[in-house]
């Protein structure tokens, strides 16, 4: 039977996790602004390497990374595509967007 992350993700075990890590200081603020200068809260809860690449990863906190909404969802749509992070990169940098 397949991995079902939504499932997991409704569990409290998963919302006591998630809260605990962005509560974190060190992971209350997006890691994609930041790294861009800006200080925006993290209010999302990423697996860096996808859950559909490596299901078995969905607990490795390692694999854990606070984003914004609008940075979630712009990662979200690039790995939909699958891009990498220099095609996103040209992306921004010719459409002006961060898609």
């Amino acid at each position: 039977m397949a991995f079902d992350q939504r499932a997991e993700r409704s569990t409290s075990r998963y919302q006591k996790a998630r809260a605990a890590f962005l509560s974190n200081p060190d992971n209350a603020l997006c890691v994609s602004c930041k790294s861009k200068g800006f200080t925006v809260a993290a209010r999302e809860l990423d697996h860096k390497v996808p859950v559909k690449d490596a299901p078995d990863r969905f607990w490795d906190q390692d694999n854990w990374q606070g984003l914004c909404k609008g940075c979630h969802e712009a990662k979200t749509a690039r790995e939909a595509r699958n891009e990498s992070d220099e095609v996103a990169k040209w992306r921004e940098y010719v459409e002006g967007t961060s898609a």
